[in-house]
């Protein structure tokens, strides 16, 4: 797995944008991921489309779904990635942290 592309903004809580590649899968990239720290937690979010409610609220639809546990096994990897691979990110710490085992 790679990160490609990153691309700081640093806007509110949004830190930057970036790709992830999958080589195991072809090369598949997930264009567009996002990154996020509120209260010094970082997470991902994966590409996904705003659109409005009948209440005029933005919100946004995921257009790529995994499991819970694959989610959670990809996000570890593309932040540990990112800590690693962008100055613009210093590393972040987790409790109980392993390097996570893709099943492709």
């Amino acid at each position: 797995m790679k990160i490609e592309n990153y691309k700081p903004i640093g806007k509110g809580f949004l830190i930057g944008k970036f790709d992830i590649k999958i080589e195991k899968w072809g090369e598949l990239t997930l264009r567009d991921c996002t990154l996020f720290e509120k209260d010094g937690k970082r997470w991902i979010s994966l590409p996904s489309k705003e659109f409005l409610t009948k209440e005029n609220q933005k919100k946004h639809f995921s257009l790529v779904k995994f499991s819970p546990e694959i989610f959670e096994r990809l996000q570890r990897a593309a932040l540990d990635l990112l800590a690693k691979e962008t100055v613009q990110v210093p590393p972040a710490t987790y409790d109980n942290y392993t390097e996570p085992q893709f099943p492709f």
